[in-house]
């Protein structure tokens, strides 16, 4: 169904014939999962569509990708199957670009549940820029592992840019940095397996950062308004869980403790930070 004829370069060829089967296909592949207990949230039709290199990888144009999203939508619909299409998948640089060609069509907007990105060009604002045009559209963060923390910041600012999930790229490779599927050497990852004993692995200090997110936000939490800060200081992002609990994340990259002060309702607490470190608060409004 490519035109290079192999996993590697090439694009979809062109022709309903062929989205309307990939369409079929994707939608056995859910459903497959179902019977085996795995309920599917979300599907991206394409992982960076604009990518086209020795590796598995397959060029889809906007145009080509929206008629895959509708058709793919049809057979959602016509089998009673929940999973949401999420369009683009690729990096904030390109999202304008790839994006209105979609969602600006009737159908195609109406087939798309949300906007999926990547962070390897381009600044997360973008995100919040494509939620004022598309208000409608869920934003998330697919793909991108980075490290340290100025990489909670990053998260940060995921969130304070509409995005809904965070997917951390990749969760484990081996002491050996295998077995890895990439054209260059990929950093570290949060888990490592022992090379010589697959049995042991280790944790990495970014396991824990994440955890500060992960840990404490639940599922259904909203972002509240909370001021960034600076990278100067402290920075920070905020939400309402669903248990009525505020959490707070804050981000101390300088090389100094720093103190802070919380203000919610009326309410306040003051604390310390240490140097090179991420804190997570959590508090009851009451």
């Amino acid at each position: 169904m490519k035109t290079s004829g192999n996993l590697w370069r090439g694009e979809l060829k062109e022709g309903k014939a062929y989205t309307d089967a990939l369409a079929i296909y994707y939608r056995k592949a859910i459903q497959a999962y179902k019977e085996q207990g795995i309920e599917l949230y979300a599907i991206t039709v394409q992982n960076e569509p604009l990518l086209e290199i020795d590796y598995p990888s397959c060029y889809m144009s906007p145009e080509q990708e929206r008629e895959l999203i509708i058709a793919l939508r049809k057979e959602l619909d016509e089998h009673q199957l929940d999973t949401k299409i999420w369009i683009f998948d690729h990096n904030f640089q390109d999202a304008w670009m790839y994006a209105c060609p979609i969602l600006n069509d009737k159908e195609g907007r109406s087939a798309s549940d949300g906007i999926a990105f990547h962070d390897y060009e381009g600044e997360p604002s973008v995100m919040t820029e494509l939620k004022a045009a598309y208000p409608d559209q869920t934003i998330h963060m697919t793909e991108r592992s980075i490290w340290g923390v100025a990489a909670a910041d990053r998260i940060a600012q995921y969130f304070r840019n509409w995005a809904s999930s965070y997917n951390a790229w990749v969760t484990m490779l081996d002491s050996r940095i295998g077995k890895h599927q990439w054209v260059g050497i990929p950093d570290p990852t949060l888990l490592v397996q022992h090379a010589d004993r697959p049995d042991e692995y280790w944790m990495t200090p970014e396991t824990y950062m994440t955890a500060q997110f992960a840990r404490y936000i639940q599922r259904g939490a909203w972002r509240i308004e909370s001021n960034y800060g600076s990278p100067d200081t402290v920075t920070n992002v905020a939400f309402l869980n669903p248990d009525g609990h505020v959490i707070i994340v804050v981000i101390n990259q300088t090389l100094e403790e720093q103190p802070i002060r919380v203000v919610c309702e009326g309410k306040q607490f003051e604390a310390y930070v240490p140097a090179k470190s991420v804190a997570t608060y959590r508090f009851s409004q009451q």
